[in-house]
């Protein structure tokens, strides 16, 4: 079957059939029939929406509205094939920035074959379409592709190269025009790259069958972003407490493409997520560190660093291992060392601090750490509370059970075991003081009868 016969068949098995779609936040649920359905397409922005079953076993993605399939290395718009050639064979495809939207699929009487709940995203991720290169994929609207490709340090983007079957192609410099039967089915405009803030020089070049990029003089040690269309404001977004913050002189990419930002805050409600250093340390300012998604609507990881003085922030980067590296000046006699050149304040007005953090130190989950178990947390019915120096466990007992917990270091051995015995059904709180443990990241272990699973990653 041809592609266009393909998109035809798929059409008429998603919209031919009832199709329920429902907000999880409002409960709202509504049948469509062939016409509402029609007029809610020409409203809803475009949701890839992952194969469960309900498309042929190859497509791996179908959009609402039904233009756009996502296949192992090609895409298909409209009917037109984007083949990328010479691919990873090892590549992963998956959606983020997940909608709520689910879809239902019912077809025929058959309910075993029916999908149910299925899940959509604003984008699709090719990660490592390329050695070090993914390819982000958002879809087609109002008749323009648009994708962006992240090419971290010391990639090829040489590599990257297309063919677009099936249709009258008209490549320019920095735009595509795509016909098929002599009408223009989509294009791909406004071409840019760029590093940080520094715009670098990018072009289309058509070189037989095959469209590839020609890029300009950049920094291979940084990432590079080749985006089609820079002249609308993609993303922006607030960051701070109630008081002042200020962001120190530079800002970085890391090697999946996210954004690393450093500077310094006055006040203890500056929002942090997980972290070296979750407390405020007092004096006029704290420096912070805050890694944000490529999009700046999630805030992934975020920490203080600093002493009971004054600390500013200044520089950032970051290496293909994913450390972070930053300085700044103190006025701390207290600043956090760690080995180090120079463990002593030498006086003065100020001392130059430089410090390398990896992503643990930032908040997110570390190798060696298994990730919280939110399922066991939910069956226990266990919470967690966090204030300035206490940790809080709170079991919520169904049955007769022993429960304790486990705290473990990052190299996996266990430091300390506490245990409330076997209990019969109520109500049990375990504490952990900060000031039992020197500063660190640390991950808890909760017992309930036989069961023993990861439920906190902490940093004290």
């Amino acid at each position: 079957m041809d592609n266009l016969k393909l998109i035809t068949h798929i059409l008429s098995l998603c919209f031919l059939n009832i199709v329920q779609v429902y907000s999880k936040d409002t409960r709202i649920k509504k049948f469509m029939d062939i016409p509402s359905a029609q007029t809610l397409l020409q409203k809803t922005d475009i949701q890839f929406i992952q194969n469960k079953g309900q498309f042929s076993k190859e497509i791996l993605f179908s959009t609402f509205p039904g233009n756009v399939f996502i296949f192992k290395n090609r895409v298909t718009v409209n009917g037109i094939a984007i083949q990328f050639k010479n691919t990873n064979p090892h590549l992963k495809i998956r959606g983020i920035d997940q909608n709520e939207a689910r879809f239902n699929y019912f077809k025929g009487n058959n309910s075993s074959k029916w999908k149910r709940d299925v899940p959509s995203y604003s984008k699709v991720l090719f990660k490592e379409i390329y050695h070090g290169i993914d390819l982000i994929f958002t879809g087609l609207k109002n008749g323009k592709i648009e994708f962006q490709w992240i090419i971290k340090p010391y990639a090829e983007p040489e590599k990257i190269r297309f063919e677009i079957e099936c249709a009258e192609v008209d490549v320019k410099r920095n735009f595509i025009k795509i016909k098929k039967e002599g009408i223009v089915s989509f294009e791909i405009v406004n071409l840019k790259a760029y590093q940080g803030a520094d715009e670098i020089e990018v072009s289309f070049i058509q070189k037989g069958s095959e469209i590839i990029y020609k890029i300009g003089k950049y920094q291979k040690k940084y990432t590079l972003i080749i985006d089609p269309d820079l002249d609308q404001l993609l993303a922006s977004t607030y960051l701070g407490g109630s008081a002042e913050e200020r962001v120190g002189y530079s800002s970085a990419f890391d090697n999946s493409g996210n954004i690393l930002l450093l500077g310094y805050t006055s006040l203890s409600n500056f929002p942090i997520v997980g972290g070296y250093d979750t407390d405020y340390n007092g004096g006029t300012y704290d420096v912070f560190v805050a890694k944000f998604n490529p999009d700046l609507n999630n805030l992934l990881a975020s920490t203080y660093l600093g002493g009971s003085s004054e600390e500013q922030g200044y520089g950032i980067s970051s290496d293909n291992s994913g450390n972070v590296f930053i300085s700044g000046y103190t006025y701390s006699s207290d600043f956090p060392i760690v080995g180090g050149y120079d463990p002593s304040y030498n006086g003065g007005t100020y001392d130059v601090f430089a410090a390398k953090m990896n992503y643990t130190h930032l908040g997110e989950e570390d190798e060696n750490f298994d990730a919280p178990d939110t399922t066991f947390l939910k069956e226990n019915k266990i919470k967690i509370f966090k204030t300035h120096s206490i940790i809080k466990i709170i079991f919520e007992i169904q049955k007769p059970s022993y429960i304790g917990i486990n705290v473990y270091k990052a190299d996996g051995s266990i430091i300390r075991k506490v245990s409330c015995g076997f209990k019969d059904h109520g109500i049990y709180k375990i504490e952990i003081h900060k000031s039992d443990f020197q500063k660190g990241i640390y991950l808890i272990k909760a017992r309930v009868g036989k069961k023993l699973k990861s439920i906190r990653l902490i940093a004290f």
